[in-house]
């Protein structure tokens, strides 16, 4: 459901409360109110901190992350997105053409692709070639998280390094693919992330939780992680709200919900926190950055152990848009950070005696 707003449009329009159904713009949310609710920031509210990231950090200076033919050259950037979406993929892109060129970023290529297993080896290799040819130093990647394998490969080909900047694209900002990708691209790798760095799940999370209510291992230990936060959104919206439940009760306290500031977790609020310039509907507001260490060792997303990991910038540190500094400390070993043993002492849950015993 939340590949299209399909879905959500139906439950709104059968007065059902539905979070995280996908969504639109915010006009499209507040014709809705209050029936949908996202989990996840939007893409509108996600580029603004990946423009603020570029402004404030990369433009105007060289690209000192890519590879050794590119590193000393003023950042040129590219776009490239994923343009199935039709006329939201292009007003997207539009807006994000309009924000990079504000920032004094402006892109030289705007290049568009679609997710066709059948051309996409192909159209990687006229993408790649027009980067190549036009000097870009700094690819802005706004895709699906399978394509730039295809990228990656295919300007390995090509003889052509660049900086691939993942701009808080939907798990392209994971271990779980980025592994995959071509390694010796993937090296100069960095970008916005809405995801929080890590924290061992042996020792805090969804897991640990259901041992210690139940007495018992998780039966699903890979999918609470996922399914956990529209349930604790919903579970405390239901507490706040009180014995008068209606859809418009539940959305009257929603919008006065904010959490805790942390590195190991999102910061999520909703309506008018003086955050956005619109009324919110969508839940993460803050973001970090991350580079790919290719030579790190450790567990991805799904626990399987391998080479190459995300590492997260001043431990994790997160921002909310108008607070991103300027310094770049990409590639920085010195206070970075690909998963906590143990979540920080201010982050560390309360101990409690299990209901279990």
């Amino acid at each position: 459901p939340a590949l299209t707003n399909a879905f959500a449009d139906e439950m709104a329009a059968r007065e059902t409360v539905c979070i995280s159904c996908g969504g639109g713009t915010a006009e499209w949310f507040a014709e809705r109110d209050p029936y949908l609710w996202n989990l996840d920031g939007s893409s509108e509210q996600k580029q603004v901190h990946v423009v603020e990231f570029i402004g404030k950090q990369l433009a105007g200076k060289p690209a000192s992350h890519a590879g050794d033919a590119l590193k000393a050259e003023t950042r040129k950037f590219a776009v490239v997105y994923e343009a199935s979406g039709g006329a939201e993929s292009q007003r997207l892109a539009d807006l994000m053409e309009a924000r990079m060129t504000e920032a004094g970023a402006a892109p030289d290529l705007m290049l568009a692709y679609t997710l066709d297993p059948g051309t996409i080896q192909q159209q990687a290799s006229q993408i790649v070639a027009k980067m190549k040819a036009a000097g870009i130093t700094t690819v802005v990647m706004s895709t699906d998280p399978v394509a730039p394998g295809d990228f990656t490969r295919e300007a390995t080909t090509q003889e052509y390094e660049p900086e691939w900047l993942v701009a808080a694209a939907t798990l392209t900002d994971t271990n779980a693919f980025g592994r995959g990708y071509e390694q010796a691209q993937w090296t100069h790798a960095f970008g916005v992330t809405s995801l929080a760095v890590r924290v061992n799940p042996d020792v805090v999370g969804s897991k640990i939780l259901y041992k210690w209510f139940t007495g018992q291992d998780a039966p699903a230990p890979l999918g609470a992680p996922v399914f956990m936060p529209g349930f604790s959104l919903l579970f405390s919206a239901l507490q706040g709200t009180g014995p008068t439940l209606t859809p418009q009760t539940l959305g009257d306290f929603i919008k006065t919900i904010k959490t805790t500031p942390a590195m190991t977790a999102s910061y999520l609020s909703y309506g008018d926190q003086g955050i956005w310039d619109e009324a919110d509907y969508n839940g993460v507001d803050d973001a970090t950055v991350f580079w790919w260490d290719a030579t790190a060792t450790g567990p991805d997303e799904n626990g399987r152990e391998g080479t190459g990991l995300m590492k997260f910038v001043d431990g994790g540190k997160r921002y909310l848009p108008g607070e991103w500094p300027s310094e770049d400390k990409l590639f920085v070993q010195d206070g970075a950070v690909a998963i906590y043993d143990t979540a920080p002492a201010s982050e560390t849950p309360p101990s409690y005696p299990s209901p279990a015993g």
